[in-house]
């Protein structure tokens, strides 16, 4: 694999990686935290990703040679390929299924292997070729054991496309190892990268990178003593965006009186328009930045998102702040001259996930009762990466307020009974999921001798006896969880409940009465 500063391999026998220049010059072995026998690579602008030949994906960052972290594949993983237009992987073990899955795991679909693919140790995506994307293998197939794979997407048919690497590089007794594709290695081309294990590391020719504005005729012939030839340099600016383009035409001789280079610049008038916008999200922001190719000069720049103007900034950066999750937008840039603006950069697109953890904490309710039946209930604010704009409250599965902006409210003149009460956060996008419950017990009928009212044993673990000083009409039982597990009607002032059967836990029995509620509180052991 290559970030397009160096080129990484892997010792699948043991810790060690390798980094070389782009070029081929070897510069060092390093290990990468609790990472090892790693084989194929893939990156995805920040970190590397591979597999030991097992379902265990390591995250790894080269630089500070550590593990990021590690996420379960839903296939052991040998050849491994980045789709950095879905943020996804493909990869496989051998023969096994080719499968595609995300950065938590998730299985996004899978196709077996062949009718000629099968042995793979190298995968690589491919969406800059005619017919494009592609995701190539590297198999241990063929007469050198060094065969290149097409498989269309999404589908993962092979195109009959095949290539043998050992027809055209020095594979010896090498076979197939890890492959990447980057346009790094050779300017104005998007190239193969691989290696042959424990031979070398080799480099292919995919297809052109970038426009093709330059070519050249004629580019080949022969030259006696003393002559010389008129080559043409054609140049075509169509399409191409105001800005400065630079290449080089490379002269080969046979026999080797030379190989000059001769440089070329094209500059495309207009107004210069940004490139390389790039973006991330930081919570619900949306936080963009991006480059001025030379020979620009911009008084300010224009952002859009989905084609509509949202802001302005004078810096190479912007913020769009609190936008929707789970909605893909569209963003680019303008950058503006003179109150003239320029065409604006390619889209960048990025979906927001929704933030994690937008429950109300530690929600708890104490009874008042001599205010009336009062009830207090206090939380924390969600451990979310944003503040609600309000909260609603719950009592017993309705609402009974909303809007509230404070960590705290009274739920007032109640009657006597078990309540159940909960707090949901409300979004600028969405509301939260409830808040833990918390359960508030009134007991009621405060104008009777509460030693009047006698329940016993307690704790119980057979007969319960209910003794009152009126006349009870109903008694209801309810668990800790306020689940209704008996509810009698009865006209009498002594009672007994078998509670034998019942787990062990609290329970609340609510007494009627013609003069009210009472509720008190058993333990069944």
């Amino acid at each position: 694999e290559t970030d397009g500063s160096y080129i990484y391999t892997t010792k699948w026998n043991g810790a060690d990686f390798y980094r070389y220049a782009l070029d081929g010059t070897y510069i060092e072995s390093f290990t990468c935290g609790s990472a090892g026998s790693v084989r194929d690579l893939a990156y995805d602008g920040t970190y590397f990703y591979g597999g030991a030949a097992s379902p265990t994906i390591y995250e790894m960052d080269f630089d500070a040679q550590t593990v990021v972290s590690t996420f379960g594949a839903p296939t052991d993983c040998r050849a491994i390929g980045y789709n950095e237009d879905d943020d996804a992987f493909y990869a496989n073990n051998w023969g096994s299924a080719i499968t595609k899955f995300d950065k938590t795991g998730a299985n996004l679909g899978s196709w077996s292997v062949g009718p000629i693919g099968d042995s793979y140790y190298g995968f690589a995506y491919d969406n800059y070729s005619d017919g494009a994307p592609y995701l190539w293998g590297y198999a241990q197939v063929g007469t050198t054991l060094n065969e290149l794979i097409q498989m269309s997407l999404p589908d993962g048919a092979e195109t009959g496309t095949y290539f043998n690497v050992g027809s055209v590089a020095n594979v010896g007794t090498g076979i197939a190892g890890g492959m990447a594709i980057d346009d790094h290695l050779i300017a104005g081309l998007w190239a193969f990268l691989g290696t042959s294990q424990n031979v070398n590391i080799w480099g292919l020719e995919l297809c052109e990178a970038g426009p093709l504005w330059i070519s050249i005729d004629i580019n080949s012939g022969s030259l006696g003593a003393g002559d010389d030839q008129d080559i043409n340099v054609h140049l075509d600016a169509t399409d191409l965006l105001p800005g400065i383009y630079e290449a080089e035409i490379h002269f080969s001789t046979n026999p080797n009186v030379g190989s000059p280079v001769v440089e070329v610049t094209l500059t495309v008038s207009g107004l210069i328009p940004p490139i390389n916008l790039a973006g991330a999200y930081d919570c619900t922001d949306v936080e963009l930045s991006w480059d001025m190719p030379s020979g620009g000069n911009p008084d300010s720049w224009n952002i859009y998102r989905d084609g509509v103007a949202i802001g302005t900034s004078t810096s190479m950066e912007y913020t769009d702040e609190m936008v929707d999750p789970e909605v893909e937008f569209s963003y680019t840039v303008a950058a503006v001259y003179g109150g003239d603006e320029s065409q604006t950069t390619a889209p960048f697109m990025i979906t927001v996930p929704t933030p994690v953890d937008l429950e109300a904490l530690g929600l708890e309710g104490v009874a008042d009762i001599p205010n009336e039946n009062d009830v207090t209930l206090t939380w924390d604010a969600p451990a979310a990466c944003l503040a609600p704009d309000s909260y609603s409250i719950y009592r017993d599965g309705n609402m009974i307020a909303d809007g509230i902006t404070a960590l705290t409210y009274v739920d007032g003149a109640l009657n006597a009974g078990f309540y159940e009460y909960y707090v949901v956060a409300v979004y600028y996008f969405a509301d939260s999921d409830p808040s833990d419950p918390t359960y508030v017990l009134i007991t009621g009928i405060e104008d009777y001798d509460a030693s009047l009212f006698q329940i016993f044993p307690n704790p119980a673990n057979d007969l319960v006896n209910v003794k009152t000083p009126v006349e009870m009409t109903t008694i209801r039982v309810l668990n800790n969880a306020g689940q209704v597990v008996i509810d009698e009607t009865v006209n009498t002032m002594n009672y007994q409940i078998d509670v034998s059967q019942f787990e062990s836990g609290i329970y609340y029995i609510k007494l009627e009465t013609d003069e009210g509620s009472i509720v008190r509180k058993i333990a069944v052991e």
